[in-house]
């Protein structure tokens, strides 16, 4: 949402809409009927309005939404032919920055459009810099090592193709 905190049902039908995943715990819809009043919801009986700001226990549901269906998400999209996908329409399970950095970048591009409405031209910092993670993280660990990744912050000057 822009400009104002989604409710359960509507952060849920966003998540299926964008990703075309329900997440549940079996039959129970997680935001709408588990974590309802945890993510500011209401139960029309003693909470009758909803969350207006998000608190810092409302955040570990994002936190849980983000590591739960993640993985499901990317399986389920790349377990459809290329044609029938809706995040991952210009890449194959095997690409690579090295193999195709078009196709990646081209994807990337379609996925900023996808999740956040905006459309960037192919080249824009906020494009390039996740295959510029994905180039670094596809190094040796001994080149990773030398970078000192995991001490220091990492410079986006270093990631410049």
């Amino acid at each position: 949402g822009i400009g104002r905190l989604l409710s359960p049902e509507q952060l849920n039908r966003k998540l299926v809409h964008v990703s075309g995943y329900n997440w549940s715990y079996g039959r129970n819809q997680a935001l709408e009927q588990v974590y309802n009043l945890v993510y500011g919801g209401i139960d029309s009986l003693g909470i009758t309005d909803r969350a207006t700001e998000l608190t810092t226990l409302m955040s570990t549901v994002v936190v849980a939404m983000a590591n739960e269906t993640s993985c499901p998400i990317v399986s389920n999209d790349f377990s459809k032919p290329q044609s029938e996908r809706t995040l991952f329409t210009a890449v194959e399970l095997g690409s690579t920055p090295n193999s195709d950095p078009a196709a990646i970048r081209a994807n990337i591009q379609l996925l900023h459009e996808r999740l956040w409405g905006e459309s960037l031209p192919i080249n824009h910092p906020e494009v390039m810099r996740p295959l510029n993670y994905l180039t670094l993280f596809g190094l040796p660990g001994s080149q990773l090592a030398n970078r000192q990744l995991l001490a220091a912050p990492l410079n986006y000057a270093d990631l410049k193709t």
